[in-house]
């Protein structure tokens, strides 16, 4: 596993675990409009690297993953707005808190 993707993964999963003003406050520093970025950082990396994670692990990003492409579109919760008040994102800060729990491999 490459070591630089898979670290890239974790900051992924935790940028999506984070609280939502600190999610906004992330995204302003990056000059970013909207949430959409967070969930394309995670795909980026969880695509190349779900064979090799733990199981456990790879199942419950699988569903962060099935979760967040449920999301996508340009109707999808991606504002600042949706990010605290969007039940979907809450959905996806508990799945990534409970990822980051687990073996990362």
């Amino acid at each position: 596993m490459t070591s630089g993707l898979h670290e890239h993964l974790v900051a992924a999963v935790r940028d999506l675990a984070r609280p939502p003003e600190e999610q906004v406050a992330l995204l302003a520093k990056q000059g970013l409009g909207n949430a959409d970025e967070l969930a394309l950082e995670f795909d980026a990396c969880f695509a190349p690297l779900k064979e090799v994670l733990p199981a456990e692990t790879a199942e419950v990003l699988g569903e962060l993953n099935v979760l967040l492409n449920e999301m996508s579109g340009p109707t999808g919760p991606w504002s600042f707005e949706a990010l605290a008040a969007a039940p979907e994102w809450e959905r996806v800060r508990a799945l990534a808190t409970r990822a980051l729990a687990l073996p990362a491999g």
